[in-house]
C-alpha cells in the first residue's frame, strides 16, 4: 500500500564502491538507449551489467589483511619482506584472492591491467580506476599510459572510499571495466 509500490526493484548487483558506481553508469546508458523499457527490463539489464562489470584491487603491503584476519602475521610479514601483493577480485560478490605480484606496484600494475583485460575482454569505451589514500603518483602514471597504450578510450579516477580503503590499506588501487 506503499506510493512507490510496483514502482522500485532491488537488484544485487554482487559489487562495492567504484564496482557498485560502474553498474549505476551502465545502467544509465542502458536506459538512454532503451527510453521505453520497463521497469523489469531495466532491473533485468542491471543484473546484466552486474555481472558483465570486473573489479579488482590490489593492496601495497599485507598490513590491513593481517589487521582484518584475512591473513596471519607470519604470512604478512614474509609477504611484506618479498613485496607480495594479492590481486583481490570481487567474483560473484566475494572478495577473492587470485594471481599475487610482486615488486613494485608502478610495475605490476600494468601487467594486472592487460591480464584482467585479456581474461575478460573489456570493452574499451571506459575503464575505471581507483585510488586509496597515498597510493604512489607512478602507480598512477603506468596506469594511464599503459590504458591509452591499450587504447581505452576514457578512464576515470575514483577515490575510494572506506570499503576498499579498510581491506587494502593506504597505497592500494584498483581496476573496473565491463566484460563483452
Amino acid at each position: 500500500e506503499k506510493p512507490y509500490a510496483g514502482n522500485v526493484r532491488i537488484v544485487d548487483t554482487k559489487h562495492v564502491s567504484v564496482g557498485q558506481c560502474a553498474v549505476v553508469v551502465g545502467v544509465l546508458g542502458w536506459l538512454a538507449e532503451h527510453p521505453d523499457a520497463t521497469l523489469d527490463e531495466a532491473a533485468a539489464a542491471a543484473v546484466k551489467i552486474g555481472e558483465q562489470t570486473k573489479m579488482c584491487f590490489i593492496p601495497d603491503n599485507l598490513d590491513y589483511l593481517r589487521a582484518g584476519g584475512r591473513c596471519s602475521n607470519a604470512v604478512a610479514l614474509v609477504g611484506n619482506l618479498l613485496q607480495l601483493h594479492p590481486c583481490i577480485e570481487i567474483i560473484d560478490g566475494r572478495l577473492i584472492a587470485g594471481k599475487k605480484y610482486r615488486g613494485k606496484l608502478s610495475k605490476s600494475a600494468p601487467g594486472l591491467l592487460k591480464e584482467l583485460t585479456a581474461r575478460h575482454n573489456l570493452k574499451k569505451d571506459h575503464l575505471y580506476f581507483i585510488n586509496t589514500p597515498y597510493m604512489s603518483e607512478g602507480v598512477r602514471e603506468a596506469l594511464n599510459a599503459e590504458a591509452a597504450a591499450m587504447g581505452f578510450e576514457k578512464t576515470t579516477w575514483v577515490k575510494t572510499g572506506c570499503v576498499i580503503t579498510c581491506h587494502g590499506g593506504p597505497g592500494a588501487f584498483g581496476i573496473v571495466g565491463t566484460a563483452e
